[in-house]
């Protein structure tokens, strides 16, 4: 995967979904940092970003954190589950039908879209995706970010 310390402008997202643990079998809460206005990148691999990110994210989602993936060989953040297993970002951005990955209007429905409260440019170390984020915007479920902090 290719990674490369990217700029990024506002609007910032947490698109927020969820999927079952492959250990344990629970339903857990999963999200994806996404930025741009029509067809926002969502940001996979985040190996660094700006600690008022990583805030927000947690915020939303307490089990997400940086850990090392055998299938990447490196350090991202990524989402986990309470039993102790990790979403690797494959799994959840890069499978059709995964959580960040919806092929149809019905899969985007599914995801929440919380607009984040963050300006101005920031870099990010980390690997963006087009191609479903406009699908999440245009049809996920969108959450106020005061109704999560």
């Amino acid at each position: 995967m290719l990674h490369d310390i990217e700029t990024f402008s506002p609007p910032f997202y947490l698109f927020r979904s969820s999927e079952d643990c492959w250990k344990c079998g629970k339903t857990c809460r999963v999200v994806a940092l996404a930025s741009g206005k029509e067809e926002p990148f969502v940001l996979s691999d985040i190996r660094s970003m700006p600690d008022e990110f990583l805030l927000a994210i947690t915020a939303a989602q307490p089990n997400y954190e940086r850990r090392h993936s055998k299938m990447a060989d490196t350090e991202y953040f990524m989402n986990t589950c309470p039993c102790g297993a990790h979403f690797g970002d494959f799994y959840l951005y890069c499978e059709p039908g995964g959580a960040f990955f919806p092929t149809e209007e019905d899969e985007a429905s599914r995801v929440e879209v919380i607009e984040l409260p963050i300006e101005g440019e920031h870099s990010i170390d980390c690997s963006p995706g087009m191609g479903t984020g406009g699908l999440i915007l245009e049809h996920g479920k969108r959450i106020d970010w005061g109704s999560i902090a």
